[in-house]
């Protein structure tokens, strides 16, 4: 073979093979090695387009790509994607293992080594630190390729964080469901049971698989009104909640009351998909409704009864104790016989406790049945106290006790049930007096501040045995006193104090009470200080 060079306008060169036939015929084969050379750069360009076009698909593809050594582990590429997943510059992501940067770099491995194995493809999850040490639930699709005598992994990454979040709570409210207290049944748009939890069963004695496929006319009960399911599936199928009560029926033909809330599951285009409903079992709550009905019931013939009573009482011994008063009182005024004046005056006391006690009933019955009305005007509290006192002057002074006066320096005028007022404080004095073997009783009136709010308040003050802090708290309820049985001392039905709080209680007011054995008492009234 020659190389020779023809110089024409621009220098070429040709490759020339030259050969003798046997005949003696001399021939030659040149080819143009400026044409070839061409072809080459040409083939080599193409080559060079070809892998900048791949690069730059490897460097931009949306999915993280890392490519590592099958053996050590060592990250040798990744591309944009992947230093943006893992929050590395490439001069610190290139050249560490794909292991430091796994929670469980044994379960890599391990899946590594298995794709070495198999040298096929293989998908697995696995749970990773991006560089701020957040963490990454990754789902990996690897591949096993051969480059320069060695083997090399690629790995394509899709990041299942949400998914993994969204599965977790998945199964916390799927565990909810089947651990509630409550029956959870869901049916499809036509109504047909789909799932039940296991309260569901306990409840209805239904199993799962003898409600699947059916509807939940299994349970209906004939006692409820037609109209009732109607007005159910006409609002769920609306796309709204229905709430109420109904009779169910369990497997064994038992009734139940059930408490229901039924909602339509609506998809992303408005549409209900499935029915979900949630049921209490509330039969021990309608059997006490219905147990207190009756009892109120009850209550209410009784007090019905009671009224009736204390009316017919009110006029069938009113009446003749006003006689024997009137009469006892007349034996007193005209008898001279000192035997008659005694009797008479013992009739006359003996009665008005008999009407005293009959008043106070009749007057604790009107309060617990809300028959007092309350007529509010203006009091004067001067004049009221004042006339007050004059009423019990002669009740203390048969005891030898003083009642001391203490009025407001002005003239004090305030808006009340002057009826009701009169009668707490006469039944606090009458308490006191009868109380109270020596001393004095002080009654007193004034406009006080407390926390910034004024108030009214009268006082009435004794001398008397006072009240032992164990019975303080009694000493307010019906029939009840300091000392009470075969040993009590004073006469009266423990009524007084009852009254006068329920009927202070009516005017927005209050009795505070303080107290010391041996001592003495001090009740205070407080209302609301509407002075005029």
């Amino acid at each position: 073979m020659n190389r020779s060079s023809i110089k024409e306008k621009h220098k070429r060169y040709f490759n020339v093979n030259s050969k003798v036939d046997s005949d003696n015929t001399f021939s030659q084969l040149a080819s143009d090695l400026n044409t070839r050379d061409q072809s080459f750069r040409l083939v080599k360009e193409k080559k060079k387009d070809e892998f900048d076009l791949y690069q730059e698909f490897f460097e931009n593809l949306s999915d993280p790509l890392l490519v590592f050594d099958a053996q050590t582990g060592t990250i040798l590429h990744a591309n944009n994607s992947a230093f943006k997943l893992y929050k590395f510059d490439k001069p610190k992501f290139i050249g560490r293992t794909i292991y430091e940067l796994c929670i469980e770099p044994d379960k890599f491995k391990y899946k590594i080594d298995e794709l070495l194995k198999t040298c096929s493809s293989l998908k697995f999850e696995s749970k990773q630190l991006d560089n701020s040490g957040s963490l990454l639930y990754l789902d990996i699709h690897a591949s096993l390729i051969q480059r320069y005598n060695k083997k090399l992994v690629i790995i394509s990454i899709h990041k299942i964080s949400d998914r993994k979040v969204d599965e977790k709570e998945l199964k916390i409210l799927s565990e909810i469901v089947k651990q509630s207290p409550s029956t959870v049944l869901l049916t499809n748009i036509d109504g047909t049971i789909e799932y039940v939890n296991q309260k569901f069963t306990e409840v209805t004695g239904y199993s799962a698989s003898e409600v699947l496929g059916k509807t939940p006319d299994i349970l209906r009960n004939k006692s409820n009104n037609p109209s009732v399911y109607r007005n159910l599936w006409k609002t769920i199928k609306s796309g709204n909640v229905w709430k109420g009560e109904f009779v169910n029926t369990k497997k064994n033909g038992e009734p139940y009351w059930a408490s229901s809330v039924i909602a339509p599951i609506i998809n992303d285009d408005g549409e209900p998909t499935h029915f979900l409903s949630i049921e209490q079992d509330i039969t021990d709550k309608k059997e006490l409704e219905i147990e207190l009905k009756l009892a109120l019931e009850k209550a209410n013939e009784v007090n019905n009864f009671k009224t009736r009573l204390l009316g017919n009482l009110n006029h069938e011994i009113r009446t003749p104790l006003n006689t024997i008063i009137g009469f006892a009182q007349l034996i007193k005024e005209e008898s001279l016989d000192e035997n008659s004046l005694e009797l008479s005056s013992k009739i006359i006391k003996s009665s008005l406790r008999l009407l005293k006690t009959l008043n106070s009933i009749i007057e604790l019955s009107d309060l617990e049945s809300d028959r007092i009305k309350i007529r509010t005007r203006e009091i004067n509290i001067s004049d009221l106290l004042t006339y007050i006192e004059f009423n019990f002057k002669e009740q203390a002074k048969e005891k030898n006790l003083s009642i001391n006066l203490k009025l407001p320096n002005e003239e004090t005028k305030i808006k009340s049930d002057e009826r009701i007022l009169e009668l707490v404080i006469s039944n606090l004095l009458d308490n006191a007096i009868k109380y109270t073997e020596y001393g004095s009783i002080d009654i007193s009136a004034a406009v006080k501040t407390d926390n910034g709010v004024n108030i009214f308040e009268i006082k009435i003050c004794d001398t008397g045995i006072g009240i032992p802090e164990s019975t303080k708290k009694i000493i307010f309820e019906p029939f009840r006193q300091s000392s009470e049985g075969h040993t009590r001392q004073f006469e009266g039905t423990g009524l007084g104090l009852t009254i006068s709080q329920k009927m202070i209680q009516l005017l927005n007011g209050k009795i505070l009470l303080e107290s010391e054995l041996g001592k003495g008492s001090s009740f205070t009234i407080q209302l609301p200080a509407i002075t005029l």
